[in-house]
């Protein structure tokens, strides 16, 4: 299954954002706003995909590995489970990948929903 979903979260902005239509025409505003992309790759698996080139791959609900600004590859050094593992070995498909802090990727996946796998979502 391959669903993918944009979300735009607003946290500030300086002009007017909606116009005729259904998609609005975005002007110039502040850089307060935060586009991701939603996209599901299996059973409980969603790639986030942030508008500043940082990926976070959620394994269920928990953020396990990611791309970083360089498309530098990382995942948790934390285990989880078997099914988990597979999940970050598919993402992954044999990419080399830095093994990172637990906190680290948490920290990069605050703000997101946090049922982020959920079908709401996708």
């Amino acid at each position: 299954m391959d669903t993918t979903c944009f979300c735009i979260l607003i946290i500030e902005c300086k002009s007017t954002l909606f116009t005729e239509g259904f998609i609005p025409l975005i002007h110039s505003i502040s850089q307060s706003i935060l586009l991701m992309k939603l996209k599901r790759t299996g059973y409980n698996q969603t790639v986030v995909s942030l508008n500043n080139g940082v990926e976070v791959f959620f394994s269920y609900d928990t953020p396990v590995a990611g791309r970083s600004t360089d498309y530098e590859y990382f995942r948790t050094e934390d285990y989880y489970s078997k099914t988990t593992s597979r999940h970050i070995n598919k993402y992954l498909e044999g990419v080399n990948a830095t093994k990172v802090s637990q906190d680290i990727i948490d920290n990069l996946a605050s703000g997101l929903p946090a049922n982020i796998t959920s079908t709401e979502h996708n």
